[in-house]
C-alpha cells in the first residue's frame, strides 16, 4: 500500500469509513494511517489509536463481570509503550501522551485497579531522558519536587546509563543512601570510580535533610 497510495486517496469517504470501522487493533489503524496521507490528514490517527486501546484494556475485564480490575492481555503493548520503548522523538512522545492523558489518563499516572504503571516508569527503563522531561513540561507526572526520590529509584534500578539519574540529580533530586548502593550493585557507577565519586559528592543523608542541609550545603557521612 505504501508503495501505491493512490487506491485509499480516490475511495469514497463512505468506504473509507467503512473499512476503519472494521479495524480493532491499534497498530492496524497507526499502521494504516502512516500511509495513507487522506486518512493522516482528515482524521487524529493517534487518537483514535488510543481510543482503541482503551477499548481493548476496558474489554479485558479480570474477575468476575462485574469487577473493575483490568488488565492489558498477555503480550499485547499499548502503542504508548511502543514509544517509550523504541526512544521515538520527543515531538511524537508528545501527542502519544497528550492523547493517552485525555482519553485514558490511568495509563500515563497508573492505576493499581487496572495494574497500569505509570508511563514515566516506561520512558526511565528505556533512557528516555526526552520522554521524561516532556511529561514533566507537559504536567500530566508529579513535579520533581514531590516525585523526585522515586524517579531516582526507578532510574538507579532501572536505567542502562547514568544520563537519567545525572539529570535528576543536577535538576535538585537528592541522592540516598539506596540510590548509591543501587548504583554500585547494579555496576552503572562501581564503587568507587569517578561516577560513583560524583553520586557521592552529591549524597544527603536523611539526618543531615531534617536539619536544614538539604539546600546544597557540604553533607556529613555516606551510605
Amino acid at each position: 500500500m505504501s508503495g501505491n497510495p493512490a487506491p485509499l486517496l480516490r475511495v469514497p469517504n463512505e468506504i473509507l469509513h467503512t473499512i476503519l470501522e472494521h479495524i480493532t487493533e491499534p497498530r492496524d489503524y497507526f499502521r494504516l494511517a502512516r500511509t495513507c496521507r487522506r486518512l493522516w490528514g482528515h482524521e487524529d490517527p493517534i487518537y483514535m489509536c488510543v481510543v482503541l486501546d482503551a477499548r481493548i484494556l476496558w474489554a479485558n475485564i479480570i474477575g468476575s463481570p462485574g469487577s473493575s480490575v483490568r488488565r492489558w492481555p498477555p503480550r499485547y503493548e499499548p502503542l504508548l509503550y511502543w514509544c517509550l520503548r523504541t526512544r521515538q522523538p520527543v515531538h511524537v512522545v508528545a501527542r502519544f501522551v497528550d492523547r493517552y492523558y485525555r482519553v485514558y489518563p490511568e495509563t500515563i499516572q497508573g492505576s493499581r485497579t487496572s495494574a497500569l504503571r505509570p508511563a514515566v516508569v516506561y520512558a526511565i527503563s528505556a533512557n528516555h531522558l526526552g520522554a521524561l522531561r516532556v511529561m514533566l513540561d507537559m504536567r500530566v507526572i508529579p513535579p520533581l519536587t514531590e516525585m523526585g526520590g522515586q524517579y531516582m529509584s526507578w532510574a538507579v534500578e532501572l536505567c542502562d546509563d547514568l544520563v537519567i539519574p545525572r539529570w535528576l540529580v543536577e535538576n535538585g533530586v537528592r541522592v540516598t543512601a539506596p540510590h548509591m548502593f543501587a548504583l554500585d550493585r547494579r555496576g552503572l557507577a562501581p564503587s568507587p570510580d569517578a561516577d560513583w565519586q560524583w553520586f557521592w559528592r552529591h549524597y544527603s543523608s536523611p539526618v543531615a535533610t531534617t536539619t536544614g542541609n538539604a539546600g546544597g550545603a557540604s553533607n556529613t557521612g555516606g551510605p
